[in-house]
């Protein structure tokens, strides 16, 4: 009798380091067997798809398991024979008292679906009152539909939310519940149902674990958070430069290398890079980069949308589809050792990469000069090759303004400052260029801070450090002209309400601004997508909770969406500096532009080390 209990709790104990040993994640779904291969596009296609990538990134395969009982879910989770419920569940107080939930995958209203065309459908909430809809015992729609007044139907457990609009549009249910999302994927095929309107907004989604998972949970956190800030990255575009500047960024395509992009102690370096953000400066955009899995993939990204343009010490060559600047670089062509002479080499290979192996044979010497292992047995082969910038040939404007930028600063004073400090001896760039090809994995002395504290509160690492470098470059007695002090720059009066005696100690600094940070994220309304709430939180921590609050009651009257903030809030953040609006906000003047650059400059710091470092 002990045997299999003893096993069962052995099971049920398992966290990240078990499973990871074990070489599978068990996630179990609402269905029956043929809901493990979802349709695609549909939000658990999506679930299983962010699921299988994390599972890989530590290791793992993915193992689905379907249980057509709801309710039996939690058991299953609760008793180790699955490690996630990836349902998408909406996140109550009563289940929160039972599993542990992730941070959200998605923010959904709950809409009240009926077939098209019916007679007497409701058209309001208050028409819902004594109105029977169907929907599953015990569920959020339950809870919201009773609140409401409605009489709920218990729903076949065997069907999921899907199979139950499904009946509605037959005819065989008169009405049900489900979120927004969901119905957006259905309304692509099934034309039979309609959405009728909304009996609640701002419910959160998420994926739930054990409660004693917290290494699992920590892991699934970050991830989200990593997804939600770098989204735009899986976002397609072949926009011209109108479509750039609505976006707000410029999306740079580059690689990590010595010359292009690169990291040191927290920092980003890289001629192109450095290059490129002032380009996108010109352009009164964001520069947000893109980093390929393979070099050979910059041209078929730029080719499919991911980015705007190439910056990678690329030579113009025909291809198809693509058009180059003006040259914004010259470098001459060499042939290493003995090595017969051979074609010109491909544009998308990795000559960093070969030449650290010693494959390598006919390379650019800008590359010889920056790598300081780099073979010095070389012979020219040709001299002023032109390195450009590669767009789509359809991107007519954005060449234009891309030509007309480089005119304007070619031999000006900020590109002699960027080509002396990466193409002349820098022991700075030395330094930095020399750890990049030796990368460790870190980013500061403080990393297990970072992770110790970002696995406690829900956050990715990665975003406490791109924070922790804009508040005191990693500087533990940093001290401000306001009083500031230590890593996360905590004035007195925070320090105290956070319980920290001694601001310059690195551990309780990194503690208290991670609780600051992540109490700011719940300072804003649940009804914020968790990539906009994240930098309202970033902002909030800045220059406080109401002064962000005034500008999205002012980004609302002036058209803009407050529920964003790249675009729409920040703009509205600038305006309080001026009197006509301050003089009208609750909390006054706020000098909007520091939060304003304080975000941007995380977010792209962010982006960075996400590229680099794991």
């Amino acid at each position: 009798m002990f045997g299999p209990m003893l096993a069962l709790v052995v099971f049920a104990a398992a966290d990240l380091p078990e499973l990871k040993a074990r070489g599978t994640l068990k996630v179990l779904v609402f269905g029956e067997d043929e809901d493990i291969l979802p349709r695609a596009g549909s939000p658990k296609a999506r679930d299983r798809e962010l699921l299988e990538e994390l599972a890989e990134r530590e290791g793992m395969t993915l193992d689905v398991v379907a249980e057509p009982d709801f309710e039996k879910l939690f058991t299953r989770l609760l008793a180790g024979e699955g490690d996630v419920l990836a349902h998408g569940l909406t996140v109550t107080d009563e289940r929160k008292a039972r599993v542990a939930f992730t941070q959200p995958v998605s923010v959904v209203t709950q809409v009240l679906v009926g077939r098209r065309g019916a007679k007497n459908l409701p058209t309001k909430v208050a028409d819902l009152k004594g109105r029977a809809v169907t929907v599953h015992e015990g569920s959020a729609y339950a809870a919201s539909l009773e609140g409401l007044g409605a009489k709920v139907v218990a729903a076949d457990e065997r069907l999921d939310s899907e199979g139950l609009v499904y009946e509605v549009g037959r005819g065989k249910l008169q009405l049900t519940v489900t979120d927004s999302n969901l119905f957006a994927s259905i309304a692509t095929y099934n034309r039979d149902v309609e959405a009728l309107f909304s009996i609640a907004e701002g419910k959160e989604l998420a994926w739930a674990v054990r409660p004693e998972a917290k290494a699992l949970k920590a892991a699934l956190d970050a991830f989200l958070v990593e997804k939600a800030l770098t989204a735009y990255a899986e976002k397609l575009s072949l926009g011209d430069l109108d479509e750039i500047k609505k976006r707000g960024a410029l999306r740079l395509l580059t690689w990590n290398d010595p010359i292009s992009y690169f990291s040191h102690q927290g920092r980003l370096f890289g001629f192109d890079y450095e290059l490129a953000k002032l380009l996108a400066a010109k352009l009164k955009v964001r520069l947000e980069v893109v980093v390929p899995p393979e070099r050979k993939l910059l041209v078929p990204w730029l080719l499919d949308g991911h980015g705007d343009l190439i910056a990678a010490a690329l030579h113009p060559v025909e291809l198809k589809g693509v058009t180059f600047s003006q040259p914004y670089l010259f470098t001459d062509e060499v042939r290493i050792g003995k090595a017969a002479l051979v074609p010109h080499r491909p544009e998308a290979t990795d000559d960093v990469e070969l030449l650290q192996e010693g494959k390598a044979k006919v390379v650019d010497r800008i590359l010889i000069d920056t790598l300081p292992d780099a073979p010095r047995d070389f012979t020219v082969i040709a001299k002023e090759l032109p390195i450009a910038y590669a767009m789509r040939a359809d991107s007519k404007r954005l060449a234009e303004a891309v030509d007309g930028f480089i005119a304007a600063t070619y031999r000006g004073l900020e590109y002699n400052l960027l080509k002396k400090r990466y193409f002349e001896r820098n022991a700075q760039i030395d330094v930095a260029r020399a750890a990049e090809s030796g990368q460790t994995g870190t980013l500061s002395p403080f990393d297990q801070l970072f992770k110790q504290n970002a696995s406690r509160v829900g956050l990715d690492w990665r975003l406490l450090a791109a924070q922790c470098f804009q508040e005191s470059r990693f500087d533990p007695v940093a001290k401000s002209w306001a009083g500031a002090l230590g890593l996360f720059q905590l004035m007195p009066t925070t320090a105290l309400e956070l319980g920290v005696k001694r601001r310059e100690d690195p551990a309780e600094s990194v503690r208290a601004g991670s609780d600051y940070v992540a109490r700011m994220l719940t300072r804003f309304d649940t009804r914020i997508e968790l990539k906009h709430r994240l930098r309202f939180a970033l902002a909030a921590y800045n220059a406080g909770p109401s002064h962000v609050e005034d500008a999205r009651r002012l980004a609302q009257e002036r058209g803009l969406d407050p529920m964003k903030w790249f675009g729409h809030v920040e703009k509205a953040m600038l305006l309080l500096e001026k009197p006509q609006h301050y003089r009208k906000a609750k909390a006054g003047y706020c000098r909007g532009s520091e939060p304003v650059k304080y975000v941007s400059e995380i977010q792209a710091r962010y982006d960075g080390y996400v590229k680099i470092v794991q």
